[in-house]
C-alpha cells in the first residue's frame, strides 16, 4: 500500500515542478489525490475492520472456550447427576427391600409376642390352678396332721381305758362274785352287765374314723365314766 501511495506522489511532484500546468494535469492531480485519500481512507477503514474482526475472532474464541467450558461442565454435572439418581434410585430400593424386611420382621414378632401372651396366659392359668391345688394340698396336710393328733390322742386314751378295765377286773375278780351272798349276787351280776356296756360305748366313743372331721376330746368325758364304775365296783367289796 506505500508503494502504490508513493507511486502516485512522485509522478505528481515532477507534473508540478513543470513550468506550465494545463487544466487537464490539475484534475488529474486532484484526482490523483482524491483516490489517494480514498485509499487511506479504505486502508484505515480495513485495519479498523481488521481489528474489528480480531476482536470479534478473540471474543468468538473466547465465548467458544466458555461455551466449551459450559458444555464439559453441563456433561460433568450430568454425568454427576446421573450417578447421583442411580445412586438415590439403589438407596430408595435398598429402603423398600429394608422397609419390606422390616415389615416381615415386625409380623414376625407381633405374631411371636402374641403367642408368648397366649403362653403365659396358659401359663399362668396353670400357675393359679396348681396354686389352688397346692393351697388346697396344704390345708388337707393340715387337717391330715391335725386326724392324725387327734387319733393319737384317742389312741392313747383308749390305751388307758383298756389299762383301766385290766386294773379293774384285777381288783374285782370273778372270785370275789362267786363269794358273795344273795342278794348281792344278782345285783352284781347287773352291775357287770353295766359295766360292759359302759366301756363298750367307751370303746365305740374312742373308735377311730378316718372320714369324720377332726373333733378336740375331753380327757374328763372318758375318764369320769371310769371313776363312776371303780366306785360302783369297789361297793360290793366293802359289802361282803
Amino acid at each position: 500500500m506505500k508503494r502504490l501511495l508513493l507511486a502516485l506522489v512522485i509522478p505528481s511532484i515532477a507534473f508540478a515542478q513543470q513550468p506550465q500546468e494545463d487544466a487537464a494535469m490539475v484534475r488529474m492531480r486532484d484526482a490523483m489525490k482524491k483516490l489517494t485519500q480514498r485509499i487511506v481512507d479504505a486502508e484505515s477503514q480495513m485495519a479498523a475492520a481488521q481489528a474489528a474482526q480480531f476482536a470479534a475472532d478473540a471474543a468468538a474464541q473466547e465465548l467458544t472456550a466458555k461455551l466449551e467450558a459450559a458444555n464439559k461442565q453441563i456433561k460433568n454435572l450430568t454425568s454427576d447427576l446421573a450417578a447421583e439418581k442411580s445412586d438415590a434410585e439403589k438407596k430408595i430400593t435398598d429402603l423398600e427391600r429394608k422397609a419390606v424386611a422390616d415389615g416381615r420382621q415386625i409380623a414376625a414378632l407381633t405374631e411371636a409376642l402374641g403367642k408368648w401372651k397366649e403362653g403365659f396366659e396358659k401359663a399362668k392359668t396353670i400357675a393359679e390352678a396348681k396354686e389352688g391345688e397346692r393351697a388346697e394340698a396344704a390345708a388337707r396336710s393340715v387337717e391330715l396332721e391335725r386326724k392324725a393328733a387327734a387319733h393319737e390322742q384317742k389312741n392313747r386314751e383308749m390305751y388307758a381305758l383298756g389299762m383301766e378295765i385290766l386294773e379293774r377286773y384285777k381288783k374285782f375278780g370273778l372270785g370275789t362274785a362267786l363269794l358273795s351272798r344273795e342278794p348281792f349276787v344278782g345285783s352284781m351280776r347287773v352291775k357287770f352287765q353295766n359295766y360292759i356296756q359302759d366301756y363298750g360305748n367307751k370303746l365305740e366313743a374312742q373308735r377311730i374314723d378316718p372320714t369324720a372331721p377332726v373333733t378336740a376330746t375331753n380327757p374328763a368325758a372318758v375318764q369320769a365314766p371310769a371313776s363312776a364304775a371303780t366306785a360302783s365296783a369297789e361297793q360290793p367289796a366293802s359289802q361282803q
